[in-house]
Parts: C-alpha cells; structure tokens; sequence
C-alpha cells in the first residue's frame, strides 16, 4: 500500500510539474513559443516522503 501511494504522489509531482510549465511559465516568457516536444521530465524520491523533479520543454526565440 505504501508503494502505491508513493506512486500516486509522484503522478501528482508530474502534474503540478506539466501545469507550471506550460500553464504559468510559458506564458510569462512572451519572447519565447514552445515547439513541440519531446520534453523530459525528472523526478526523484528524497527518501523522507517528499520529492523533487524538473520539467524540460523545448522552446525557440521569437
């Protein structure tokens, strides 16, 4: 049960992680588009229950 947990909450990083990049970030950088993937994401397990990742999207200059 633990395990399935740590999966969900994972699942849950990744899309906290999607929302942000592509639903507050990009949309502050006016200079830059998105074009398309592929992205990368990266999470990790700190082994206390928490957890860190990041969320690569390619973009190009206007």
């Amino acid at each position: 049960m633990a395990d399935y947990k740590r999966r969900k909450r994972r699942s849950r990083l990744f899309d906290q992680l999607t929302y942000r990049a592509f639903g507050e970030v990009l949309g502050q950088v006016p200079d830059y588009a998105y074009i398309g993937g592929p992205n990368a994401t990266y999470r990790k397990d700190n082994g206390d229950g928490t957890f860190c990742g990041e969320f690569l999207v390619p973009v190009v200059k206007k």
